[in-house]
């Protein structure tokens, strides 16, 4: 069998998923760092798998494993090569296999005419990543397949949608050193009950994030991202993410409107109507004697081919 299209290359850029209250189900899509996949027909019945670009990434990576599952659920099949082009630092909390898994699908997609719609694009990359993390979540690859603020709204598929609002963050990438499989031990760290209280207080800074989301109001947004969630606690607890309570309340008391972990850390995703804050969050990081690369970013679009 034959593709529709013999050639493509697509763009998906990072994320940040969580956004505090949202565990595994809110995300949003930044232009801080993007993946790239080209994909070619071979003319063979192989998926062969090329990696270039920042940090180590199997062969057999979150973009062919989607690639392949696409081919599957469309009843179709044949041999490309995959070239993945890794822009996205891995293990940050940037949603970089993430990027690659959502890539990887909708290039696929694209060689077999687009059969596949987007929910079930977002259903294979939320599965090709979870072969990586462990656990399979649609919160990164949703919001790097749809842009903008995207939310999770079911499991069995994973569904989701997005709304997109033109906002600017700050992400901070600390220079710690972190561990192999990182998610899946950021992962593990949870599981303790959950106080009720807590429960229900994230219960309603999520509904918070929508609204401020839905109606573009950025005092919303902010508080909804600095509620103290139960994951951020358990992480922080566990040593995970060093000096997130400090440095939060540092960022706070200097002009930040709100701060969260991004994805699973150690970086931050910092919300802050200060222009040029850069230096602010360099100096509270350097109060704890750690070096951090600071980016200003704004909320960016879904996947996109590039011609």
């Amino acid at each position: 069998m034959k593709p529709s299209r013999k050639r493509v290359k697509v763009r998906a850029y990072s994320s940040s998923a969580n956004l505090s209250a949202g565990f595994d189900t809110a995300a949003v899509a930044l232009d801080a760092f993007y993946d790239e996949v080209e994909m070619a027909y071979n003319g063979s019945d192989k998926i062969n798998s090329t990696v270039t670009g920042m940090g180590e990434v199997p062969a057999e990576n979150t973009a062919t494993i989607a690639a392949r599952e696409v081919f599957e659920r469309a009843g179709t099949g044949f041999g490309i090569d995959v070239k993945l082009i890794k822009g996205i630092p891995a293990g940050r909390g940037l949603g970089s296999s993430g990027a690659s898994a959502a890539a990887g699908a909708f290039a696929a997609n694209l060689m077999i005419n687009s059969r596949l719609d987007l929910n079930e694009l977002v259903d294979i990359a939320a599965k090709a990543e979870g072969a990586f993390s462990g656990t399979p979540h649609a919160d990164n690859v949703s919001a790097s397949l749809l842009g903008g603020f995207s939310f999770v709204y079911s499991k069995n598929p994973f569904n989701a949608f997005s709304i997109y609002r033109n906002m600017r963050f700050y992400v901070a990438i600390p220079d710690v050193k972190i561990s192999e499989s990182k998610t899946k031990k950021a992962r593990a760290s949870l599981g303790q009950p959950v106080d009720f209280a807590q429960y229900v207080n994230e219960k309603y800074a999520l509904i918070k994030l929508v609204k401020g989301v839905l109606y573009g109001d950025y005092a919303d947004i902010a508080a909804a991202i600095n509620e103290d969630s139960y994951h951020q606690k358990m992480r922080a607890g566990a040593s995970l993410i060093p000096f997130f309570d400090e440095i939060k309340a540092g960022l706070i008391s200097n002009g930040a409107d709100g701060v969260c972990l991004s994805g699973a850390g150690p970086s931050l995703l910092i919300l802050s109507s200060n222009e040029n804050f850069e230096s602010v969050i360099a100096k509270i990081y350097g109060k704890f004697n750690i070096s951090v690369t600071v980016k200003k970013t704004e909320v960016a679009g879904g996947v996109y081919e590039i011609i």
